[in-house]
């Protein structure tokens, strides 16, 4: 079965490249553009893996992710333009396994993320490679 990721995101260019890339890695991708949406996906649906931007145009994505965390161990990766370090800090002590902020390089990223991901309850192994394709992928687009 292949692995499901929750795109939250609403820039069409940047999640459409993004979903094109992670279904080729492998995953089966539900793409949302706001934080109602990406709502019901959690409560619907089996998500292994989650990428969430913070700028959705109905609430704050750190919202989200503090609902998530309170429920779920579900791993998130934000990738966000904001960048400043309290939003770093913010996003990882609510509970992202890893912060990117666009524009991106992604250098050394998918190192820290495999071992955070791994910790994560209900994580799946199999998701490594697909993970490691991802973080290749937004270090080639540049994150825009």
């Amino acid at each position: 079965m292949r692995p499901h990721l929750a795109l939250i995101e609403d820039e069409p260019d940047f999640a459409l490249m993004c979903r094109s890339s992670l279904e080729r890695a492998g995953f089966t991708v539900t793409w949302v553009m706001d934080a109602r949406a990406g709502k019901s996906v959690f409560h619907e649906s089996r998500v292994d893996l989650a990428v969430l931007d913070l700028g959705l145009p109905d609430g704050s994505g750190l919202e989200l992710l503090r609902a998530l965390g309170s429920t779920s161990r579900l791993p998130v990766i934000v990738v966000t333009g904001r960048g400043t370090e309290a939003d770093r800090v913010a996003g990882l002590e609510i509970g992202a396994d890893g912060y990117l902020v666009k524009p991106f390089a992604v250098a050394g990223f998918s190192q820290g993320t495999d071992p955070a991901l791994s910790r994560a309850a209900g994580f799946d192994a199999q998701l490594t490679k697909p993970l490691t394709e991802l973080m290749d992928f937004l270090e080639g687009s540049g994150g825009e």
